[in-house]
């Protein structure tokens, strides 16, 4: 099993834009509380939750659920206040024992499951189950209704189109856009230009959701410290010696 603990009193030597003490808010603005600290993996550095304290106790919040905030002052993420106060209350001392830690993350894999199952119904039960389907309260239809089909033709001969040897070749378009973002715009150079050369491929964490810059820069700080961490941890300096 791997190595999870927190950072606890570490304070970095330099000057690092600490996640710890900052403001999570939820999915309508609303404050749900502070990220106290974060449980990491010793072995890698990565942050595998973040420690929440809502007020009456703490909750652990998986690291692929924070993101970015237009806050200056914290992060997001994508639960309520009332679900977020539904996840299991977290002690630290659980840590402590390989057991306790495994029956802790199951009961957080369960609440994170039953939420996705009764978003799940919700969703399915908000759909009409009419033959034109769309969702309730809404005009926007999925199905097409008889009065939203054209008319039909008056007569079921189609003319042919015939296709010449004009329509099968390519013409430039160049001087129809200006501006290097346009994909067929040309670089000064003469080389095509291509959205993907500047495209950066997104973390499985990010979802749709960004991740903060300052998050990254904190995730980075936590390994680039590791071996100073690891020597003021005690399990990890009893592993070293044995």
């Amino acid at each position: 099993m791997a190595h999870y603990s927190l950072l606890r009193d570490y304070r970095f030597a330099n000057a690092v834009d600490d996640i710890r003490g900052a403001t999570l808010y939820g999915s309508s603005d609303e404050q749900i509380g502070t990220m106290d600290d974060i449980v990491f993996d010793h072995e890698t550095g990565d942050t595998r939750y973040v420690v929440v304290d809502v007020g009456h106790h703490k909750i652990l919040l998986p690291s692929g659920k924070v993101y970015r905030s237009s806050k200056e002052d914290g992060f997001e993420t994508d639960l309520s206040k009332t679900e977020s106060l539904a996840l299991p209350v977290f002690d630290e001392a659980m840590l402590e024992s390989a057991n306790h830690w495994t029956e802790h993350e199951k009961l957080h894999l369960d609440a994170w499951h039953k939420r996705v199952e009764q978003f799940t119904k919700e969703y399915q039960k908000s759909y009409s189950n009419d033959p034109v389907k769309h969702r309730e309260g809404s005009d926007h239809f999925i199905t097409p209704g008889p009065s939203d089909m054209p008319p039909e033709p008056a007569t079921t001969e189609r003319k042919r189109r015939v296709v010449s040897g004009a329509d099968l070749t390519p013409r430039r378009i160049r001087d129809k856009f200006s501006g290097p973002s346009h994909p067929m715009s040309l670089a000064t150079t003469g080389e095509a230009y291509s959205p993907m050369k500047t495209w950066t491929p997104r973390t499985a964490n990010a979802s749709y959701h960004d991740i903060s810059p300052r998050w990254t820069a904190f995730q980075a700080s936590v390994k680039s410290h590791l071996d100073h961490i690891r020597g003021q941890c005690p399990a990890c300096s009893a592993n070293k010696a044995a």
